[in-house]
């Protein structure tokens, strides 16, 4: 799903998302109506508005996240480094170019700060390259008050500085073994990112230094900031944080996967929202190729934001009667209902169906008698997410599924397929452990037969196409 805002989420046809209905006789003069309705993925529409996070108050406590005023430097550090020695207040490579073991909370997310804007380390073309070496450019004529701050922060961290360049454009050179820490940040433009560690330690100055760094702020407007990132997961994390800390955000990329992060410090009055969120128009919806997505269960109605750009609201895709809460109290309902003689104990409720499938081969359980398709048709459907967990709980335990579907032709052809495969790769596993003097001629006669018998299903598939 693909907003207009530029956020896009990928979720399964069983997520559950809350589209918003706007009605009314009047909008241009009292406003819309609004009324949530939460809708499942395989029903949703292009032109649907869902929500996407949007307040101005901070989200999160950042001052109990992190409760540190000295940031220790040596955990760090490459301690493979032959040369790398460290007492209780210094680390060092030579005993002339010592820096600071301990570095002030302030100092340390500034730099951290520039160098993901601005910094790069030396990379390593040759076994005399100074891989230590990280420069920050900084025009000193343009930007002094920047350029003072960055000299002020490398002196914190106990760097000796030298300074190169030519008329005023001016880069910051300074190398030591806590430069080692940079390596977290990456190295050129399309890949710098914000360590994860250190994202709660102070966001608000973090913010604030990106945006002195490759950022902008409207001198008509100073509520209004502009960031420019061609990094993906950079643009992510600043999207998080100013959405985390009470900003309202906005994404646009441009043909070189350049991103352009409009950032406000207020909200537009007239800005569609509902509670805490605002609403967001679906311009896209289209199938992807299967892949593993991940579900979180939150305490009271398990709702998040999750997706690209700060997120959409979404459900998981949990069924309500598969939930711990849901047994719970089902069983509280039958155990006094039934004058405590009954209780309803659920010992799948932590495995998944691949487990269960196993635990049934073990127990010799009669799979031809069972069902587990969702839809009121007679045959399974083959398609619904039951259905679909099933077979893969039957493929990768190695047996087919001995119910019929309505695609069973398709799904035969593709269990034999998977089952081929399986088979040679069992016969592969074999040849490790055998004596292949002895039993080589009749693993090649029966990988022959496997052949021959995939050949015939591509000639029987190619066929019926």
């Amino acid at each position: 799903i693909t907003t207009k805002g530029g956020r896009s989420v990928e979720l399964t046809g069983n997520h559950k998302v809350f589209v918003i209905e706007r009605y009314g006789s009047n909008p241009t003069r009292n406003g819309w109506k609004k009324r949530v309705i939460e809708r499942k993925v395989e029903d949703l529409y292009e032109n649907d508005f869902i929500l996407t996070p949007s307040t101005d108050r901070k989200l999160f406590d950042f001052n109990k996240a992190y409760d540190l005023e000295y940031i220790d430097l040596l955990p760090y550090c490459d301690h493979f480094h032959i040369n790398l020695k460290y007492d209780e207040t210094q680390i060092w490579f030579k005993k002339n170019n010592k820096v600071n073991r301990f570095v002030d909370q302030v100092s340390f997310i500034k730099l951290l700060a520039w160098f993901i804007s601005e910094g790069n380390k030396s990379p390593k073309y040759s076994k005399r390259a100074n891989t230590y070496r990280v420069g920050i450019p900084q025009s000193l004529e343009k930007n002094n008050d920047n350029y003072n701050e960055i000299i002020e922060c490398v002196k914190n961290w106990g760097f000796n500085i030298c300074q190169s360049g030519m008329d005023n454009n001016e880069t910051i050179y300074f190398s030591g073994p806590t430069t080692y820490i940079f390596n977290l940040c990456g190295n050129i433009s399309f890949d710098k990112k914000i360590p994860t560690e250190f994202l709660f330690i102070d966001p608000q100055l973090l913010l604030d230094t990106l945006i002195k760094g490759d950022g902008s702020i409207n001198k008509t407007n100073p509520n209004y900031i502009q960031y420019g990132t061609s990094s993906y997961i950079l643009k992510e994390q600043i999207c998080w944080l100013a959405t985390n800390l009470g900003y309202s955000v906005g994404v646009n990329k441009n043909k070189i996967d350049h991103y352009s992060i409009n950032i406000r410090h207020n909200f537009k009055k007239k800005m569609n929202k509902f509670g805490d969120a605002r609403l967001t128009e679906i311009k896209e919806i289209k199938k992807i190729n299967p892949k593993i997505v991940y579900d979180l269960e939150i305490e009271n109605n398990h709702n998040f934001f999750a997706g690209k750009g700060s997120g959409l609201l979404v459900s998981n895709s949990i069924y309500p009667d598969c939930r711990l809460e849901y047994i719970k109290a089902l069983d509280t309902l039958v155990y006094l209902a039934s004058d405590k003689k009954i209780e309803v104990i659920s010992p799948f409720i932590d495995i998944d169906k691949i487990q269960i499938c196993k635990r049934g081969i073990e127990l010799k359980v009669p799979f031809q008698f069972t069902r587990t398709c969702y839809k009121n048709c007679e045959l399974s459907c083959g398609k619904c997410g039951s259905c679909i967990e099933r077979l893969e709980a039957f493929k990768i335990n190695g047996i087919p599924d001995p119910i019929q579907y309505e695609q069973s032709d398709k799904i035969k052809k593709f269990q034999t397929m998977e089952g081929i495969k399986a088979g040679i790769e069992i016969l592969k596993l074999k040849l490790d452990n055998i004596n292949v003097d002895e039993q080589f001629d009749e693993i090649i006669e029966q990988m022959k037969i496997l052949n021959k018998r995939k050949k015939e299903l591509h000639e029987q598939r190619n066929q019926n196409i």
